[in-house]
């Protein structure tokens, strides 16, 4: 990978982290559990998260 392309990368995943993160910021366990559409937004960034090489 070139070092531009790196860096694109990372700013991808810190992204797809950054949101992940929002999504469930101030929320408890049971919350997220009852909120199918938010499970699966946060299952979607770290099925991206782990694909980026």
């Amino acid at each position: 990978m070139s070092n531009e392309r790196d860096k694109q990368v990372l700013r991808k995943l810190i992204t797809h982290i950054d949101h992940t993160l929002e999504y469930c910021e101030g929320l408890d366990f049971d919350t997220f559990m009852k909120n199918r559409m938010l499970q699966e937004a946060c299952v979607s960034s770290i099925i991206i998260i782990s694909s980026k090489r």
